[in-house]
């Protein structure tokens, strides 16, 4: 690949353990494993009050951002404050898709605008074990779409 700049890796023991590589520019980062929320995440797409990040990635501007994580809000909730906090942002709901299965109910949102070219919401109440086992599952993904 072009570049071959330089990053760093960063790995910790703590808790569930983390792990976290980012590009010595500043230009994205991943954290597996627990995290933030990136900095750059647009304010006006909102996350629940308890939700605890699983994994985040962070690129530069022209790239895309990923939040993941769960959250006790069950997902009929979590629907209905996606669909109407995107609209009232001033974000254009583009598709959706729902679906239930053996392990819970899925739904996934598209939404585009606001410089955002490509954006979902999934949301998932898979079966989690462990600390996880009354939470559900929630990730938000966003590209710029620009070059």
């Amino acid at each position: 690949p072009e570049g071959g700049g330089e990053g760093s890796a960063d790995i910790t023991g703590e808790g569930n353990g983390t792990i976290e590589f980012s590009d010595e520019d500043g230009g994205g980062a991943v954290m597996i494993g627990g995290g933030e929320v990136p900095a750059d995440f647009p304010d006006d797409i909102p996350l629940p009050d308890d939700f605890e990040v699983t994994a985040a990635f962070s690129g530069s501007e022209e790239i895309a951002a990923n939040v993941s994580g769960v959250t006790a809000e069950g997902v009929d909730d979590l629907q209905s404050m996606y669909e109407t906090a995107l609209t009232e942002a001033g974000y254009v709901i583009t598709g959706g898709a729902g679906s239930q299965a053996g392990n819970g109910d899925t739904v996934e949102i598209t939404f585009e605008g606001n410089g955002i070219a490509g954006g979902t919401v999934a949301i998932s109440s898979t079966d989690f074990s462990g600390e996880n086992s009354d939470k559900n599952s929630l990730s938000v993904a966003y590209g710029s779409g620009k070059p």
